[in-house]
């Protein structure tokens, strides 16, 4: 995306904003020390107003304008913006209802973000016993399956496919087996018989697996080799399998200390919905806000 663009966009609410306020000078040089970078008519742009506007984008976007090139560009997509919309204005089309609506909506939007911001942002109250309480209550979250690194060489049937093909992958599947307990390499054998192609180039490599993830004859075949051992050929919906196990890792349960802040910012985050929730619910009462229509049908199939 080119930088015009960028700019563009983060700066459409902030025009949208200053023509629903109506505001005739946006920025003025009224600090001492500042220096003039611009002007509109009346309006004055200084290096102050341009500060602060980058730092009002947000912040992934913050770092691309701090060298003066950046700045300038910056500055002249602002007058290029107000110049714009001034012109709009001047033809009316602020008048417009589907525009003003727009508008409304725009400025709706920004102010309830604002709102959000100010009364939602300080979530304290997730105490070291509600984190412990989490952690307790949702181990099987932050367990890590027994799980281990197998190799695969497929060979395809179709899903359609008679005896007469499933015996012939069968045997060909048995052919690579014997090639293998013979001492073939087996990165090399999945390489050229493999019809897995994501895989074959690499070896056969699946990387490491766990239960409930695959295949459950393919698990048990996998789970039941030790470390370099090759299975017999394992049947599955795909085709036939000769799998090599690796390492292998045990269950592992993560320390609390380790997950902390996961589960921290996760509470903050339902503290600050349910606290939303009771906002919106004041704030509908308070407003008498009807809504004319059955919420039933608003859910989704």
């Amino acid at each position: 995306m080119k930088t015009s663009r960028i700019i563009c966009a983060c700066f459409v609410c902030m025009v949208i904003v200053s023509l629903t306020l109506n505001l005739k000078v946006i920025m003025a040089a009224e600090k001492k020390g500042s220096k003039l970078l611009a002007e509109i008519g009346k309006m004055k742009i200084t290096d102050d107003d341009l500060e602060a506007r980058i730092r009002e984008l947000p912040p992934m976007y913050q770092d691309r304008f701090k060298g003066e090139k950046q700045k300038i560009a910056f500055l002249e997509r602002i007058v290029e913006m107000q110049i714009l919309a001034m012109e709009a204005k001047e033809e009316k089309m602020d008048n417009e209802m589907s525009v003003k609506t727009r508008i409304d909506d725009a400025v709706a939007g920004i102010l309830a973000q604002e709102y959000v911001k100010r009364r939602f942002s300080d979530m304290k109250g997730i105490s070291e016993e509600d984190i412990r309480k989490y952690y307790d209550e949702h181990l099987a979250e932050f367990t890590k399956p027994e799980s281990v690194k197998v190799n695969h060489i497929l060979i395809k049937f179709g899903t359609k496919a008679g005896e007469k093909e499933t015996s012939e992958a069968l045997a060909k599947a048995k052919e690579i087996k014997a090639k293998l307990d013979a001492g073939a390499d087996f990165a090399k054998l999945a390489a050229e018989y493999s019809d897995d192609e994501r895989t074959k180039k690499k070896g056969g490599d699946l990387g490491f697996i766990t239960t409930g993830r695959i295949s459950p004859d393919f698990s048990k075949a996998a789970f039941s080799l030790k470390k370099g051992e090759i299975s017999d050929p394992v049947k599955t919906p795909l085709g036939y399998h000769i799998i090599m196990a690796g390492e292998k890792k045990e269950k592992e349960t993560l320390p609390l200390d380790t997950v902390k802040k996961r589960i921290e910012s996760r509470l903050k985050n339902t503290m600050k919905r349910e606290r939303m929730e009771k906002e919106v619910a004041r704030l509908k009462e308070k407003y008498g806000v009807k809504l004319h229509v059955n919420p039933e049908a608003c859910k989704s199939g």
